[in-house]
């Protein structure tokens, strides 16, 4: 039985994308068949961060055929990817019947489809909303994010959906709300904090994971212990802090 799992938040720039396609190969290492879609139709980036920013085929020809084979791309890992087209010819409004078209196909295809949204609470945001199983709603740790989350958090209440937890990322340090502040304020628990890690700009920078290239980053951890409370494994590995973070960096970088 597939699972549909959507990664969801109000605000831009909290790490949604990175969170979903890390999420999404850690939950292949843990033997479970991902299919991770790109499900932002007019500012994609799932392509561009794994280094295939232009592809042929994507979400947009699922959506109008309903054809899903021919259009799986694979990424290294192993991970099966739907991009979403870059070209503008592409970016015609989402239809509900379109996408639940996309869901049908999808049924029975893989253990866990994962989505990767857009920022806001669009109606194509809310039509994968109203058609997962599951949602995780990403934020940083700052009142601005947290806030903008909360919509998100009531949006899906109002739908009747099953929020997994918080994912909270670009974890710093003092400055940033607790994780007790957030889960009173969004009344869910945080199940992953990601901490702010350089290694993932790195990797954006060569247009792949973190998880990937540098699988002992901090971040790389996070996103393993996230995988394997999503499927509810016992496994977890204790991300470095302090002198053991600098450490492990140190031993990263000189690789």
């Amino acid at each position: 039985m597939t699972r549909f799992i959507a990664c969801v938040s109000a605000k831009g720039g909290v790490g949604k994308t990175t969170t979903a396609i890390n999420l999404g190969i850690a939950l292949n290492q843990f033997k479970r068949d991902v299919i991770i879609v790109d499900a932002n139709t007019t500012t994609p980036s799932v392509g561009v961060s794994l280094g295939t920013p232009l592809v042929e085929t994507g979400l947009y020809d699922a959506l109008k055929n309903g054809a899903v084979e021919d259009i799986i791309h694979y990424h290294d890992s192993g991970t099966k990817v739907i991009p979403s087209q870059l070209d503008l010819k592409t970016r015609e409004a989402v239809s509900f019947a379109q996408l639940k078209r996309l869901f049908t196909s999808l049924k029975g295809m893989t253990d866990i489809a994962l989505f990767d949204c857009s920022a806001g609470v669009s109606k194509e945001v809310s039509f994968i909303m109203k058609l997962v199983d599951e949602l995780l709603i990403v934020t940083t740790p700052d009142p601005t994010s947290v806030t903008a989350a909360l919509k998100t958090v009531r949006m899906a209440e109002e739908m009747g959906k099953d929020i997994v937890g918080i994912v909270v990322t670009r974890k710093k340090g003092k400055l940033d709300l607790s994780k007790s502040e957030i889960e009173e304020t969004m009344g869910y628990p945080v199940i992953s904090s990601i901490p702010e890690d350089d290694f993932i700009r790195r990797a954006q920078h060569n247009q792949n994971a973190i998880i990937s290239l540098y699988p002992r980053a901090p971040a790389s951890i996070a996103y393993r212990n996230l995988a394997a409370v999503v499927v509810e494994e016992p496994y977890h590995e204790r991300v470095p802090k302090d002198g053991m973070l600098k450490r492990v960096v140190k031993a990263i970088q000189n690789r």
